[in-house]
């Protein structure tokens, strides 16, 4: 299955979800057991037009929570891609772009303060601390990930003051 295909499957759980239809759950817990299943569920979800991507069904957020821990992962991750790429786009003059990103970044919120937890909180510490200049080469791996996307100094400094949850 490719990328798109994994995107595309996704969406239809979420779609079967919004019409009230059984087994939807199930199915989207089944895909987050495949390689694309995590990364192509949030896609659908924070980029697609779910109605509910701004106030999540508790049942998804429980299966989110009781799923892989790479959902969690790449959900702080995402907030973190939103933030400075919402930046990006102001920049460029790109409204449509900076819109987009906000709303990825939103979502990305709103998952995550359902999810709110403890560890949780430590992981969006550990993301914080990279940001704001800690020793990016001596982290659990977030400051290559924000070395890899290229962010300046300004993207990663936005991120962090707009996290409510740190």
């Amino acid at each position: 299955m490719t990328f798109e295909e994994a995107i595309a499957q996704a969406g239809a759980w979420l779609a079967q979800g919004v019409r009230g239809e059984t087994g939807w759950v199930e199915g989207l817990r089944a895909s987050w057991e495949t390689e694309l299943g995590p990364r192509a569920f949030w896609v659908s979800l924070l980029t697609g037009d779910c109605p509910w991507a701004d106030d999540p069904p508790p049942a998804v957020v429980a299966a989110v929570a009781a799923g892989p821990p790479i959902l969690v992962e790449l959900l702080v991750k995402n907030l973190a891609m939103s933030t400075a790429m919402a930046l990006t786009h102001e920049r460029q003059n790109h409204p449509e772009g900076a819109a987009g990103s906000r709303q990825v970044q939103r979502r990305s919120l709103v998952f995550l303060q359902a999810l709110r937890g403890p560890a949780l909180q430590t992981r969006l510490r550990q993301l914080q601390a990279a940001a704001l200049g800690a020793d990016l080469e001596a982290d659990n791996g977030d400051g290559a990930f924000l070395a890899k996307w290229g962010y300046d100094e300004a993207q990663r400094a936005r991120s962090p003051r707009l996290w409510p949850l740190c």
